[in-house]
């Protein structure tokens, strides 16, 4: 299980001991307000195992959880990004912008 919040973090959850086994920060990010991550959706669609969160700044950002970071980062509105799934084909983030 993994959790996010208004600390820029990502924390991965051991569910049989409730114990964060390890937490993921995006330390290279220089915008305070990028620290809020509203949402976070894990992938069905691949063999690694892949989160995707998205931040208030607009950003959406990958994170490979076994390496413990994150491997892409893409500025996709200036506005706030509200909530992420997976699909098939990809990644789906909806703003506050009224962008999909």
């Amino acid at each position: 299980m993994a959790s996010v919040g208004y600390d820029n973090s990502v924390r991965i959850w051991d569910l049989n001991t409730m114990q964060v086994t390890a937490i993921i920060e995006d330390k290279g990010s220089k915008i305070e307000k990028d620290y809020q991550i509203n949402s976070l959706s894990w992938s069905l669609y691949s063999k690694e195992e892949l989160l995707c969160i998205v931040t208030v700044a607009g950003f959406v950002k990958v994170i490979d959880v076994k390496k413990g970071k994150i491997v892409s980062k893409i500025h996709v509105s200036p506005q706030t990004v509200f909530d992420v799934d997976w699909n098939i084909n990809g990644i789906v983030a909806c703003s506050e912008s009224s962008t999909v």
